[in-house]
């Protein structure tokens, strides 16, 4: 083991700055580019990688910076395209909502089903990992073992979860400020 780490840390000096670098040449956001790699390098970890073959190890770490940011660019590509529908929905719903002697009830519901479709855009991990911690209750550890998952990977789909769910939902921050006023 202490053998692997050693090993493990000579390679993460040596790739991580050409991964990041590489990453970027994909995708715009720095930050979004090294969490990949990050991700890349957890996954190295976790799965114990063979580290003696130099030519094998260079080519899975480029190919899955490479396939990881391909899969990042579809979903922003879903989720901007998800976004801009539920734009117009909001428009629609505050309409609703300062125009109708029911507007509180049914601008609930609607929140409801854009939360609900938010929470379905998610990619299919991640959304189960929210669910479990967010509608069953379950505790990170227990999401984990359930999941055969490192709480680490837990908690990086759940912070995950909530940056979408915080981004989908900024514009409905005045309607949520009002329901949790009147309610």
């Amino acid at each position: 083991m202490e053998n692997y780490q050693h090993n493990f840390e000579l390679v993460f000096k040596h790739y991580y700055s050409r991964l990041c670098h590489y990453a970027c040449k994909f995708i715009d956001e720095d930050y979004v580019a090294e969490d990949i790699v990050q991700e890349i390098f957890s996954n190295l970890w976790e799965k114990q990688f063979d580290l003696d073959s130099e030519a094998t190890l260079k080519a899975y770490l480029f190919r899955s910076v490479h396939n990881r940011c391909l899969n990042y660019i579809n979903y922003r590509k879903i989720t901007d395209k998800h976004h801009k529908i539920l734009q117009d929905k909001f428009a629609l719903m505050e309409l609703e909502y300062y125009g109708s002697d029911h507007g509180n009830a049914r601008s609930l519901f609607e929140l409801e089903i854009k939360i609900d479709n938010v929470i379905s855009t998610l990619p299919d991990q991640c959304r189960n990992v929210f669910e479990l911690s967010r509608q069953k209750g379950l505790k990170n550890r227990e999401i984990a073992a359930e999941l055969n998952i490192s709480v680490s990977v837990v908690e990086k789909h759940i912070s995950k979860a909530l940056r979408i769910m915080r981004d989908a939902l900024k514009d409905y921050l005045i309607l949520i400020l009002l329901f949790l006023k009147i309610f």
